[in-house]
């Protein structure tokens, strides 16, 4: 890969070269097929720093050089379903539409999971790391053209349904996930801190949508921190919610691989507004 001074001095070169094919209208035809020649390369050598990837459910494989951060640029915001074997080696982060991952040794080829925090899909990569250079710093991942949209046609906008439709987004295979008309993605809050009182849990907004008419529709992962086992009950939320449902209601301590769920808060209002009332 390329150093930041590499790149400064290539760009120089390219622009010299270029400004000479303008200039000298009168060079011999070979030498002005070698200027043209050593443009061409240099330029793509400058501009070969980007990848364009679709994701048409296939999964998308992607090689980390050890030791350098590249970037993958989504049309929205993503959260990262990193394997645990992987999570001492790989520094993640995920701001705004881009995520930063850098692998500090080498591993073989891994499944993750990246899930839109806007409507729940997921893009499956397939990720290894070695020694060997990425081809790109920058990777940017778009969605096949003419796909459909997966959307049902006579669900009942009830309580019961937009659970259900949460709780497909959480817990089911992204394509067995149907969003139902009328449910639209809205913004998932920036935190989710004082949803649950009197217990020692970490809550994560996960996904929000909003309705044709009118309802708000929130899903908030909840994290058990404790030592011991907790039981969770709607009384124990902050907000005034129309519907609250836990996908469990019991949560083992910290560390047990079963500490935590999803809860689906349904309101008249956005999440903020809905949990200062």
């Amino acid at each position: 890969m390329k150093s930041k001074t590499e790149k400064k001095l290539a760009k120089k070169v390219v622009q010299t070269l270029s400004n000479q094919l303008n200039l000298q209208t009168k060079t011999r035809p070979r030498r002005r097929c070698k200027l043209v020649a050593l443009l061409l390369l240099l330029t793509s050598s400058v501009t070969a720093s980007t990848t364009e990837l679709v994701w048409d459910k296939t999964p998308i494989p992607l090689d980390l050089e050890v030791g350098e951060e590249r970037m993958i640029h989504f049309s929205g915001a993503m959260s990262i379903g990193l394997p645990a074997s992987l999570r001492a080696v790989v520094r993640v982060q995920s701001i705004g539409n881009t995520v930063y991952l850098l692998a500090s040794q080498s591993f073989e080829r891994k499944r993750v999971l990246m899930r839109s925090s806007s409507d729940g899909s997921v893009v499956v990569f397939d990720i290894a790391a070695g020694p060997e250079p990425a081809e790109s710093k920058n990777v940017y991942v778009r969605s096949a053209k003419g796909m459909p949209e997966r959307q049902e046609g006579t669900t009942d906008l009830n309580y019961a349904n937009l659970t259900r439709f949460a709780a497909q987004v959480a817990y089911a295979p992204n394509r067995l996930v149907r969003v139902p008309k009328g449910v639209f993605p809205s913004s998932t809050p920036n935190s989710a801190k004082r949803l649950v009182r009197g217990l020692l849990v970490e809550t994560v907004p996960y996904a929000a949508w909003k309705t044709k008419s009118g309802l708000h529709l929130t899903a908030i992962k909840i994290v058990n921190t404790s030592d011991e086992a907790v039981e969770l009950h709607p009384r124990q939320l902050r907000g005034r919610w129309l519907a609250a449902t836990f996908h469990h209601y019991r949560l083992l301590p910290s560390g047990s691989g079963a500490n935590q769920t999803v809860v689906y808060l349904i309101s008249r209002y956005p999440f903020k507004q809905a949990v200062e009332l």
